[in-house]
């Protein structure tokens, strides 16, 4: 085999290995996420996402953007559209901090998922997601974030995160 064939051949193995390691250490890709038959999606208008039944939206007000709250079920979600969203840093004080950054909803996020240290809290198991440019001018952030009393609350957490689509 002549030097250029062997140059493609190695190209081409190279991209299939890089495109199986990014498949595996993203949060979730554009795939939807099948989520159970009882569970309906939340228009926000800005973005959907898909919620189990028992979660009930709560009455809350943002200062500088549109803030959404569901609790039930363990879990307590918020989200915050606008200029100043969270970007879910680690503080250094978080158990088991991961993140993970990959597509949902056909845009860049970044999920994080870790337990909060102190025992007294009453959701320690929490899972977020960061999306630094919903709109394309650089401005706009999306995070929204799950408080929850146990690892398989955070586990549903996680599902609902990759619901998230955008108009």
């Amino acid at each position: 085999m002549n030097l250029s064939k062997r140059v493609i051949v190695g190209l081409v193995v190279f991209a299939g290995i890089a495109l199986v390691i990014r498949a595996a250490s993203g949060p979730a890709t554009s795939r939807p996420t099948t989520v159970p038959a009882d569970w309906r999606v939340f228009d926000a208008k800005e973005f959907k996402l898909k919620l189990p039944p028992g979660l009930k939206e709560e009455h809350v007000q943002g200062i500088d953007s549109y803030v959404l709250q569901f609790s039930g079920e363990g879990i307590l979600l918020n989200s915050d559209y606008g200029w100043y969203s969270n970007a879910l840093e680690a503080s250094g004080r978080e158990k088991n901090f991961e993140k993970k950054a990959g597509t949902v909803g056909g845009k860049a996020a970044v999920m994080v998922t870790y337990e909060e240290p102190d025992p007294k809290s009453e959701r320690k198991f929490c899972a977020g997601i960061h999306f630094k440019d919903v709109t394309g001018d650089g401005k706009v952030k999306l995070t929204i974030f799950a408080n929850c009393k146990d690892a398989e609350g955070q586990a549903v957490a996680k599902r609902i995160l990759e619901t998230i689509t955008f108009p």
